[in-house]
């Protein structure tokens, strides 16, 4: 039996052990409309408090919707004010661009600038695919420029 005020080392190890990084994703909570930003603020801050976790939070990930600005803003400001300025840095790296979002806009937008590129390429296929005379007369100019048939090539 330990003496009141010890701790075992089996605590100690627990104790000692790193905080594992939780997400919460909007599929945990439901809300009712209106979506604006200072509505869902207040939604997320009462989740955060109902579960305890609201002076745990070190940052928080979201897309560059408008409503998300305005989100974050204010419940870095509740979060800032009620807890005690606890936010790492005074919230300085409080909300995270969502990575995968940013890259999301970062392909729609190359796509805009290559789609003509590759519709062309592929009408220009169509085109020399449609008859037999096209296709041989493009086997012919690739001979003579030394380029390689890969029409049947298997490697």
């Amino acid at each position: 039996m330990m003496a009141k005020g010890k701790t075992s080392s089996l605590q100690k190890t627990e104790e000692s052990k790193p905080k594992k990084a939780r997400n919460l994703s909007s599929d945990v909570w439901r809300m009712e409309p209106p979506h604006s930003g200072s509505q869902m603020s207040k939604k997320v801050y009462d989740c955060l408090k109902e579960w305890g976790i609201d002076d745990k939070i070190f940052s928080i990930t979201l897309d560059n919707a408008s409503t998300n600005d305005t989100l974050q803003d204010l419940l870095k400001d509740r979060l800032l004010m009620q807890n005690n300025f606890s936010l790492v840095y005074n919230g300085e790296f409080f909300h995270v661009r969502c990575c995968v979002h940013i890259l999301n806009l970062i392909v729609q937008e190359d796509l805009k600038v290559t789609s003509s590129a590759l519709n062309k390429m592929r009408e220009s296929i169509r085109y020399v695919k449609a008859s037999e005379a096209k296709m041989n007369l493009l086997k012919q100019c690739v001979q003579q420029v030394g380029g390689i048939d890969t029409s049947m090539a298997c490697d």
